[in-house]
């Protein structure tokens, strides 16, 4: 770990950290974003961040229970973690708080753009990786980082097949219609979000079919190529504060997951259609650049 006075160095000096590269990833729960994440940060230039919404006071309870759940490097929780313990001594050495101390939704943009920039700056040094990849999916943190010149930000909007969403919703325990108005009301803030805004459309299927082809597209849009060994993600370490299980799973196998096919029943998909038609997004142009 580089000492102290290095660590406030790297983290103070604007010039090395200016414009942070950010991969946002937008969509609705459960639209494959922890898959793609897992495949970005297997690449040398990316280091993949998790769902850094969870970094405010508003949601303190998760913001715990997140920091104290182990670390998909296999550390037994995120304070332990090499990679996170750098990151938060990095912020204390250049700014005398820590990770717990951030809130990266403040309501007030002076300290959101403060606190998002420092992390962000934070994690770029640590990792040694050009490129963040952040895996909110919030339209409205969208929106607010779209605000902030300092952050060179390439978005990537996932879309799935609004029957797979709610059905993850249904096996998580809620009900078909929570799930259908759920994702509804994302969808519909995503499309405002992104009414004017251009953007890299990846739909999940064919990235759990052909993950090669799509993954090369989002590179792409980075200025990246495709490496060698890339789809075994999970032989490489990664450190993404939270999202799917698949996080630490110890094989690279992609399976497409479309148990609510079998699953949903004839009712619930009607339900689903009636509530989401018109709401697909971008789904069937995987090619599309909005």
């Amino acid at each position: 770990m580089p000492d102290r006075a290095t660590r406030r160095a790297l983290v103070n000096d604007p010039s090395a950290d200016s414009p942070v590269r950010l991969i946002y990833l937008a969509g609705p729960a459960h639209c494959g974003s922890t898959l793609l994440e897992m495949l970005l940060d297997a690449h040398s230039c990316c280091r993949g961040l998790g769902e850094l919404k969870v970094l405010t006071p508003a949601r303190r309870a998760k913001r715990e229970r997140v920091l104290k759940a182990a670390c998909p490097c296999g550390a037994p929780e995120k304070s332990r973690c090499p990679f996170w313990q750098r990151v938060d001594a990095c912020l204390r050495d250049a700014h005398g708080t820590g990770l717990r101390d951030l809130d990266l939704d403040a309501p007030e943009p002076s300290r959101f753009a403060r606190d998002n920039l420092r992390l962000l700056a934070a994690a770029h040094r640590v990792s040694g990786r050009p490129w963040l990849v952040d895996s909110s999916k919030s339209p409205r943190r969208l929106v607010r980082l779209l605000e902030l010149p300092s952050i060179d930000l390439r978005i990537v909007e996932l879309s799935r097949s609004p029957h797979g969403v709610v059905f993850s919703h249904v096996r998580k325990g809620r009900s078909t219609l929570a799930g259908a108005l759920r994702y509804a009301r994302t969808r519909r803030a995503l499309d405002r979000a992104l009414a004017h805004t251009p953007c890299l459309a990846v739909d999940y299927e064919r990235l759990a079919v052909s993950p090669a082809d799509e993954l090369e597209r989002v590179l792409e849009a980075c200025g990246l190529e495709l490496e060698p060994g890339q789809l075994d993600w999970a032989s490489r370490p990664n450190h993404s504060l939270c999202g799917n299980r698949m996080r630490f799973q110890r094989g690279s196998e992609i399976r497409l997951d479309d148990a609510w096919e079998q699953a949903l029943s004839p009712l619930q998909r009607t339900l689903v259609s009636a509530l989401t038609r018109g709401l697909g997004g971008p789904a069937q142009s995987s090619s599309t650049v909005r």
